[in-house]
């Protein structure tokens, strides 16, 4: 049983509540876990069974840490617990590795970063659900939060909401697209203070 629904161990650039189109700025500062049964709306829901009163929850999440602390923290979800390290988290519900790959490939066209790849990589050969974001891609994210048009991050999430992997809507994916902006903007700035820290991607089955 993943224990959603535990006191807060991280700090969240999510504010309280769902869904997705509550959510206008983002803090690092806000501290908050991912309520059981929270889901993104529209089309795009995170999966929830309800087995003998306890929520079993399809939850992902981004986070800045180092590799030690992703493990860890991979770990922890994996085995049903509370993370214990304090990191900076983007709950994202419902969302696949896959699905943020599809939002990688319009992000990479629409800042002209020609030949940049948008696979998130595996970790840890022994952990199938913890990804790192690539410098490369974690940079075209960071750029979609300095547009000097930011209607073309409107229009990003649109498309990423129209494709076929999605079914959602842009009030659903695009206060997604900003936060996750802003969040790797945090995360390559921490990189620059220790190289060993990261843009990380959970996504628990």
């Amino acid at each position: 049983m993943n224990d959603f629904g535990a006191a807060p161990t991280s700090k969240s650039l999510i504010s309280p509540g769902f869904p997705w189109t509550k959510q206008k700025h983002v803090s690092v500062e806000d501290m908050q876990s991912a309520p059981c049964g929270a889901r993104l709306t529209g089309k795009l829901t995170a999966r929830i069974t309800i087995l003998k009163g306890a929520c079993v929850a399809n939850y992902s999440e981004f986070f800045i840490a180092d590799h030690h602390q992703a493990v860890a923290r991979a770990k922890a979800r994996q085995g049903g617990k509370s993370p214990a390290i304090d990191v900076p988290v983007l709950p994202t519900p419902g969302l696949s590795d896959f699905e943020i790959e599809v939002l990688g490939e319009y992000a990479v066209k629409k800042v002209h970063a020609r030949g940049v790849a948008s696979e998130l990589s595996l970790v840890d050969i022994e952990l199938d659900n913890l990804f790192a974001v690539p410098d490369a891609l974690l940079e075209v994210f960071a750029e979609l939060d300095g547009l000097e048009d930011q209607e073309e991050v409107s229009e990003l999430a649109a498309e990423w909401a129209a494709a076929e992997e999605m079914e959602s809507t842009p009030a659903v994916t695009e206060p997604l697209v900003r936060a996750l902006a802003a969040m790797s903007v945090a995360a390559v700035k921490a990189a620059e203070d220790n190289a060993k820290m990261s843009l990380f991607f959970y996504s628990a089955e």
